[in-house]
């Protein structure tokens, strides 16, 4: 199935979306954060019904950045700048606001410096939310010049916006600092997370292929392993980055932007692997990192969750993949252009997942 203009000129145009989710009854509701709007779509694609709008109020957005859904099919979306989670029914019935506490308690965090307002990268099974910091540009620009690794602590937070429990201190996004200016460092770290019922998985995919995995309190109770090859960053990768990145640059700013990439020290190896999702049936998918991407098909490892290898999946060049059913995953493509549309294909399972 197609949603976008690609499949039907008339429908709404999807700008800028932030999730795609797969809805019980095969059905899809898009984040479209570039109207603040919620889109439902049936299982042809046709368009069934919009929610939510700009502003304040309830079940309003500013910019609704994330969006995932509960056992029973009811859809939490947060809304970032506003600090608050909006929940709908499976059908775009608005039920209620909630706005999170801002500060979280000393005791919880563990780290002295918890700067930036957090935000929201899970969803537990009874409504409780998995919130990580947002660090502001200021507070990294700050730095002296090189590479700062920024640990954050995953916090819990209630159903009601209160913060309950510490999940784990994350290693972090690896930044670069350059005459006050600053970019997430490439090939670095990242603080990868994926949340799904009661299990929280947390990796960076460098140095070495291992997830762990937490309860929703914070109790360490497996680690993912497998065996991987680490591969080295030589000159023509570092080539490759530079003219991509500078291709980006207005042509006034190429100059300081390529001395800045040559000051920048790299990793020696390329990460094992660069994104986490978990499935509706608490399955973990690793994408293997791959470069230069492209629109190259993507090669994920699937984990039970207990640990067990279940097999790989490839999914389609290009696809952002966003939420994973037990028989269809979905995702969003944009062309050259820039134009979005959403793509749900169905599973083949290898034989024994």
């Amino acid at each position: 199935m197609v949603v976008g203009a690609e499949n039907d000129p008339e429908t709404l145009p999807l700008y800028r979306v932030s999730t795609a989710l797969l809805l019980p009854d095969a059905r899809v509701v898009v984040v479209n954060a570039g109207t603040n709007e919620l889109f439902f779509f049936g299982r042809g694609g046709e368009h069934l019904r919009t929610v939510g709008r700009e502003g304040q109020g309830p079940g309003e957005f500013t910019w609704p950045r994330w969006a995932d859904t509960l056992p029973d099919g009811r859809i939490v979306v947060w809304d970032g700048p506003a600090f608050r989670t909006h929940v709908f029914s499976p059908t775009g019935e608005f039920i209620r606001t909630t706005r999170l506490e801002h500060s979280v308690p000393a005791a919880l965090r563990t780290v002295a410096e918890f700067p930036g307002v957090p935000h929201v990268v899970g969803l537990f099974g009874d409504g409780s939310l998995l919130i990580k910091p947002s660090y502001p540009t200021s507070y990294v620009t700050s730095r002296v010049d090189g590479n700062h690794l920024l640990p954050s602590a995953l916090i819990r937070y209630s159903a009601s916006g209160t913060p309950i429990a510490r999940v784990t201190i994350a290693a972090g996004d690896e930044h670069a600092v350059f005459r006050g200016s600053s970019m997430p460092l490439p090939f670095g770290r990242r603080a990868l997370v994926a949340a799904n019922g009661d299990r929280v998985f947390v990796g960076s995919g460098v140095n070495e292929y291992r997830v762990d995995v937490f309860d929703a309190n914070g109790q360490h109770l497996r680690a993912m392993t497998r065996p991987a090859d680490l591969h080295e960053v030589d000159p023509a990768d570092v080539r490759l980055l530079t003219a991509r990145f500078l291709s980006r640059v207005v042509e006034r700013n190429r100059a300081a932007a390529a001395e800045e990439l040559e000051a920048l020290e790299l990793p020696k190896h390329f990460p094992v692997y660069d994104a986490l999702l978990a499935d509706a049936e608490g399955n973990l998918w690793v994408r293997d990192f791959d470069w230069p991407r492209d629109d190259e098909p993507q090669l994920w490892t699937v984990f039970s969750p207990q640990g067990a290898w279940l097999g790989s999946v490839v999914t389609p060049g290009g696809l952002n993949l966003t939420d994973i059913s037990a028989d269809h995953i979905v995702g969003v493509v944009s062309d050259d252009l820039g134009v979005e549309t959403v793509r749900v294909h169905r599973i083949s399972k290898p034989s024994g997942f």
